[in-house]
């Protein structure tokens, strides 16, 4: 089966949203697709894994800049169809990240796993992330 990978165009991102959902269940289907619009906003681009042209997984991703590290590329909400996990799909989506990354210059690729997914830390981890600090949030 033929699988390929490319940028979602931003007048297609809507396609995402079911995915989206899976990756965020306790999000509404409504409450998804007004951040969608928000983060379009902020410059959001999202990566497409495809099988036979059905999306079966994503990654968000922001390009941004700071101070400790330079250009950076940020990825958000990495997911692949349960089906599909642990057949090197995964591996295959965040080695096309890194690759656009460094096309696009970004010294730091980063992301950000909750602490209950061991499962990302050990894949991460096998591809040389570092745990390098901890991501604090507060709601308001």
């Amino acid at each position: 089966m033929k699988t390929y990978i490319k940028e979602i165009p931003t007048s297609e991102l809507n396609s995402i949203l079911l995915l989206a959902q899976k990756a965020n269940p306790g999000l509404s289907a409504y409450v998804l697709k007004d951040r969608l619009s928000s983060m379009i906003e902020y410059d959001y681009h999202c990566a497409g894994l495809y099988l036979e042209n059905k999306l079966i997984g994503i990654s968000g991703f922001w390009i941004g800049s700071k101070f400790y590290c330079g250009k950076y590329m940020e990825l958000d909400n990495v997911f692949i169809e349960k089906e599909h996990r642990s057949t090197g799909l995964g591996e295959r989506l965040v080695d096309w990240l890194e690759q656009h990354a460094k096309n696009l210059n970004c010294q730091v690729i980063m992301l950000d796993a909750y602490t209950s997914n061991t499962r990302a830390h050990k894949f991460y981890m096998q591809k040389n992330y570092e745990i390098i600090g901890y991501h604090f949030s507060k709601t308001l």
